[in-house]
This record gives structure tokens, C-alpha cells and sequence, in this order.
């Protein structure tokens, strides 16, 4: 998580947006994204795992069930962020 902030941040120093509400919100944005992804993951693997017991099951299973959800609000808001910054 910390790498795609500072990636977007050295981004978007290069780009050069101006400094705003908007722009200096976008760190905490992708923390609290990455963070809950990452909870939904962990629920999933560990609901999986207490069901089989086995290791490789349950990490296969959990990508599969959370991939879409986690893509839908990564892209939902990559979309907001683009209508706030006017782009």
C-alpha cells in the first residue's frame, strides 16, 4: 500500500497537478482503498481455510470471490477522483 502512494505521488509530481483538497487527500484515498481490499481478502481466505483446512485452496478461492468486488471500487474510484480533478 505504501508503494502505490508514493508511486502516485512521484506521478503526480511529474504531471503536476496543483497542490489542493483534492490532490493532498489522494494518499489517504489509496490507503483506506488498499486497506480494505486487503480486509476482504483476509475475511475471505480465513472463511475458506476454517472450511478445508488446506493452505492453496482457500488463496485461489479468495482472489477469485474478491478480485471483481475489489475492481469495482478500485475503478469507481479511479472515476470520482478523475471527475473532482476535471480531467
Amino acid at each position: 500500500m505504501a508503494i502505490s502512494v508514493i508511486l502516485t505521488l512521484g506521478i503526480m509530481s511529474l504531471i503536476g497537478p496543483p497542490l489542493n483538497l483534492v490532490t493532498s487527500s489522494m494518499p489517504i484515498l489509496l490507503w483506506v482503498l488498499g486497506r480494505a481490499n486487503l480486509i476482504h481478502l483476509t475475511k475471505h481466505y480465513q472463511h475458506h481455510l476454517a472450511e478445508t483446512g488446506s493452505v492453496q485452496g482457500p488463496i485461489s478461492a479468495s482472489l477469485a470471490e474478491t478480485a471483481m468486488p475489489c475492481a469495482v471500487a478500485i475503478y469507481s474510484t479511479q472515476a470520482s477522483l478523475k471527475m473532482l480533478f476535471g480531467h
